[in-house]
């Protein structure tokens, strides 16, 4: 690796998981980034798949890695932020894809920023095809308050990791990532990381391309009940975190939409879950909940019939379609 004394030393810690797919990618265009001071810290937690050789097929002194037992995702992200040693970090999954000029334009803006964060905009693409990208809804592209970036949707923000460079106070000072945590691990981590920020400093001319590879309508069916139990605690502690700050309209919505999307990811196969998240919900019986909008036939159910109608329908479609497969 190469270090100017002079210019911030990035640290990019990738955990990887089984991800042999889409690995190669995803370091390429950390190793293609036109700012040349930094690491790639790679954390294989426990892969089974083919994820090592790929791995250990580049020949870059940028690059450090490192294999564990299986401990999950925030126990990877933990380790490989040990072996760091870059003033500012870039936590990055390894199926996403940064463009090049990313880890420049993220640092120049936290020049003389010790306590800010940088961001990005951010797209998705699908089935490995990035002419698929979709920005997804509105974006924020100017700096602002973290606060205003949590809540300014009324509903739940991005909080991809991809999309953040830290500076390592940040970290050392408001600890590192939840590792009782697996599904939506994120929105603890990067909620709380933000809250402790003085701004949100935004990085122009760059992206985070994040890989979305499933259908949006059988994602209950994927869900086991641990992962639901993280989702619920990570969104608990989102909710403190946020009331700590700032006990408003604006942040009781943001928290009401939170555990309504946790509400139909649970419904109607987790019954027990469900009925968790609806007594949390009671606590926000003033918020007006927007459901979230899916396919037309859907749509239509939950206009006349209620969105848990829509969504058991929804449910038992996709299961028989692919019980067929």
């Amino acid at each position: 690796m190469i270090k100017d004394f002079n210019s911030p030393f990035v640290s990019v810690i990738m955990p990887c998981f089984n991800a042999a797919l889409f690995i190669r990618e995803a370091i390429e265009s950390v190793l293609k980034q036109t700012y040349p001071f930094f690491e790639l810290i790679i954390v294989n937690d426990g892969s089974t798949d083919e994820s090592e050789s790929i791995i250990k097929s580049f020949n870059d002194r940028r690059i450090v890695y490192v294999k564990q037992e299986n401990q999950g995702q925030c126990a990877a992200c933990n380790a490989g932020y040990k072996l760091s040693s870059g003033s500012l970090i870039k936590f990055f999954d390894a199926d996403d894809l940064l463009s090049p000029s990313a880890l420049r334009q993220q640092m120049m803006v936290l020049t003389d920023k010790p306590t800010s964060i940088a961001y990005m905009k951010w797209a998705r693409f699908y089935k490995n095809d990035v002419t698929t990208r979709d920005p997804g809804p509105t974006q924020i592209d100017r700096d602002c308050p973290p606060m205003e970036y949590l809540t300014w949707q009324r509903n739940t923000a991005m909080l991809q990791c991809g999309i953040w460079l830290f500076p390592r106070q940040l970290l050392e000072e408001n600890g590192l990532w939840d590792e009782r945590l697996s599904l939506i691990n994120d929105t603890e981590f990067v909620t709380r990381i933000l809250l402790q920020s003085t701004q949100l400093v935004y990085a122009d001319n760059c992206e985070l391309l994040y890989r979305t590879n499933f259908n949006s309508g059988t994602l209950s069916q994927t869900f086991t009940h641990n992962g639901l139990h993280s989702a619920l605690l990570s969104i608990d502690l989102m909710s403190e975190h946020l009331l700590r700050h700032e006990n408003s309209d604006r942040v009781r919505i943001l928290i009401a939409q939170s555990y309504q999307m946790l509400r139909e990811w649970a419904f109607p196969r987790h019954w027990s879950y469900t009925k968790i998240v609806e007594q949390r919900l009671s606590k926000y019986k003033d918020i007006k909940i927007h459901y979230r909008s899916s396919g037309d036939i859907f749509n239509l159910l939950s206009k006349f019939c209620g969105w848990k109608v829509a969504r058991f329908f929804q449910y038992y479609y996709y299961l028989m379609r692919f019980s067929r497969r």
